[in-house]
């Protein structure tokens, strides 16, 4: 790297990668418009401010099956996964900075991975979980992205 002594040399680089940056900023907001509309209001809306105590999460010690009801994709690797919940005229009522544990049995082996929902409290009768696909590596991820609504975790 040199300093750039000429200052038509600089304002000339200058103005090239700030028309191609409006561009591509162009680009990227025209196409996340289009996308978001397709995504759950957990990923495009505005955040809601839902607290709930320890100790009152729908899901207790022990594990409970749970449907998954519809999957949202993110992007080529990622979705959302929305599942209901025990009791479907209540929130999850999982309290702040909590995770759920998710268990299935892949490949005859018992796998159970830590997820933190990123729906609210204020949602009633589901949670979301925001989910990225590693491939035959991530046991769990993969078989998420593999399941079928109606399928249970």
């Amino acid at each position: 790297l040199r300093p750039q002594t000429d200052p038509e040399m600089l304002t000339s680089t200058f103005t090239r990668h700030t028309t191609k940056s409006f561009y591509y900023l162009s680009l990227i907001a025209s196409t996340t418009t289009r996308t978001m509309a397709s995504l759950p209001s957990t990923l495009t809306g505005p955040p809601v401010a839902s607290l709930v105590p320890p100790k009152v999460c729908q899901f207790g010690p022990d594990f409970t099956d749970v449907p998954l009801l519809e999957t949202f994709k993110v992007s080529d690797s990622t979705s959302v996964f929305r599942f209901g919940v025990p009791d479907t005229s209540k929130p999850l009522n999982l309290s702040t900075c909590a995770c759920i544990l998710a268990q299935a049995e892949i490949g005859g082996e018992g796998v159970v991975r830590p997820y933190t929902p990123i729906s609210t409290n204020a949602n009633v009768g589901y949670f979301d979980l925001l989910v990225k696909n590693y491939g035959e590596t991530a046991k769990m991820s993969r078989h998420m992205h593999e399941m079928k609504v109606g399928d249970k975790l």
